[in-house]
């Protein structure tokens, strides 16, 4: 497993500041829109990127969309194994809904449009506010 130097936040935050019109990367859902617009043109753009640096958008542009639930919703940032990635999970102890995003900002990278950020993403946050006692689901 490779060690991430800096918490979910952080990478969240390094990439607003790193990224043209950033500044418009508020933590909002409504943010999830120029996401979604900014992964496409990494898509188009893909070729001339280097491993890294699609490491690199892979894990920022998923910890701002995990960033953006936290916000939003609260809950713990956990390490899945499997998918060697992060995952957020909201409301605990009641229920747990879960959220995972690197493996869909990598496909939407990849130019896949059915990894839809928005669509995920509406997905995840209507489940948890459904509210429903017991449920257990994650969203990868």
């Amino acid at each position: 497993m490779r060690v991430l130097r800096k918490s979910f936040e952080e990478i969240a935050n390094d990439l607003v500041a790193s990224v043209p019109r950033g500044d418009e990367l508020d933590f909002s859902e409504a943010s999830l829109s120029l996401v979604e617009e900014m992964l496409e043109w990494a898509a188009a753009n893909r070729g001339e990127m280097s491993a890294d640096d699609q490491r690199r958008v892979i894990e920022g542009f998923g910890c701002y969309i995990l960033e953006v639930a936290r916000r939003t919703f609260g809950g713990r940032y956990a390490w899945h194994d499997q998918t060697e990635q992060p995952v957020l999970v909201v409301g605990e102890p009641d229920k747990s809904v879960a959220l995972m995003a690197w493996t869909k900002v990598e496909g939407r990278l990849l130019g896949d449009d059915a990894d839809n950020i928005v669509f995920h993403f509406e997905g995840f946050a209507e489940r948890v506010r459904k509210d429903v006692a017991g449920d257990s689901v994650i969203y990868i």
